[in-house]
C-alpha cells in the first residue's frame, strides 16, 4: 500500500472528483506504508476503497482465499477461503470499504469489513446453468452490484440489489466467435454507477447498471472480430466514453453522441 502525494507544483489543473480536490493534497513524497510477500500464493486480482482505507486482494495458485486489508498493516483484517476448484478469487470494493464482493469457484458472496462471514451468498449451482463465478463490480455506495457466471459456451450477468438480495436483471450472452472461449473477461461500473462496461473475449457490452438494458455492443476488433482479449475494458467517470483493448494491441475509444457511441479514434 503506498500512500501517494504529488510533491510540487504542476501546469495541469486540479483534479476534482466527487467535490475532493485534490491538488491540495500535502506537498510530501510518496511513501509505503507497508508490504506483504505471500510465499506461495499469487496476489491476482485486487479493489481498494476511494477513502483509501480498505484493500482487498484475491489469492490464487496456493491458499486460495480473498483477505483484507486495511491502510495501516500487512495483517489482514480477516481472510475467507475459498476451494481449488477454480484459482481465481475476483473481488470488488465500495467507496468507504464497508461492502466487499468475493466471486470464486461456484459463488458469489458479500461481506461487510468487519466479518470474514458473508451476509449475501449467491450459489451458482442453483441456476439451470451452473457455470464459474468470474468479474464482477459494485456501486460506490456497495448498493448494487454487478456480477457473471460463465460457461464454456455463453455466460451470464446478474444485477442484483445488496440490500434485498434479489436479482434483479440478468442477461445471457452467446458470443457468435466461441473460438477462444465464453468466460466473461471484465466488469467495470462508470465512476457514476449509470453504465457497466462488460465483456467476454471478442465482444463488449455498455449495460445500464440498474436496469440491465444493453444500450451497445460490439467487437474489440471490428475488423478481425475473432481477434481477443483477456483485459477488463474502459469506461469514463460518466460513461460518455469507453476504451476497447485487444490482446492484438488494438486500442478503441469510442464517445457517446447522445444516440450511441460513435469511434473516436
Amino acid at each position: 500500500v503506498i500512500q501517494n502525494y504529488f510533491n510540487g507544483k504542476s501546469n495541469l489543473p486540479p483534479v476534482v472528483e466527487n467535490n475532493l480536490n485534490y491538488s491540495n493534497l500535502p506537498n510530501i513524497n510518496s511513501q509505503i506504508r507497508w508490504s506483504y510477500t505471500d510465499p506461495v500464493s499469487i496476489g491476482y486480482f485486487c479493489d481498494m476503497s476511494r477513502n483509501g482505507k480498505y484493500g482487498i486482494t484475491g489469492w490464487e495458485l496456493n491458499n486460495e482465499r480473498a483477505s483484507l486489508y486495511d491502510s495501516n498493516s500487512s495483517t489482514p483484517l480477516w481472510e475467507y477461503f475459498t476451494g481449488p476448484i477454480v484459482t481465481s478469487q475476483f473481488v470488488a470494493i465500495s467507496d468507504t470499504g464497508g461492502i466487499i464482493g468475493v466471486s470464486s469457484e461456484r459463488k458469489i458472496q458479500i461481506f461487510n469489513n468487519t466479518s470474514n462471514i458473508p451476509f449475501y451468498n449467491f450459489d451458482l449451482t442453483t441456476l439451470p446453468y451452473i457455470g464459474y463465478a468470474t468479474f464482477l463490480d459494485i456501486t460506490n455506495d456497495g448498493k448494487f452490484l454487478v456480477c457473471s457466471a460463465s460457461y464454456e459456451d455463453s455466460s451470464t450477468v446478474f444485477g442484483i440489489d445488496v440490500i434485498s438480495g434479489n436479482i434483479v436483471w440478468s442477461k445471457r450472452i452467446r458470443p457468435e466467435y466461441p473460438t477462444n472461449g465464453a468466460w466473461i473477461q471484465g466488469i467495470k461500473m462508470s465512476g457514476n454507477d449509470s453504465l457497466v462496461i462488460v465483456n467476454n473475449s471478442t465482444e463488449f457490452f455498455v449495460i445500464k447498471t440498474f436496469t440491465g438494458e444493453v444500450i451497445f455492443q460490439g467487437y474489440i476488433n471490428p475488423s478481425a472480430p475473432t481477434n481477443h482479449t483477456q483485459s477488463v475494458q474502459g469506461i469514463s467517470g460518466d460513461g460518455r466514453v469507453v476504451a476497447t483493448i485487444s490482446n492484438f494491441g488494438l486500442l478503441r475509444v469510442y464517445q457517446w453522441n447522445g444516440t450511441t457511441y460513435i469511434t473516436a479514434f
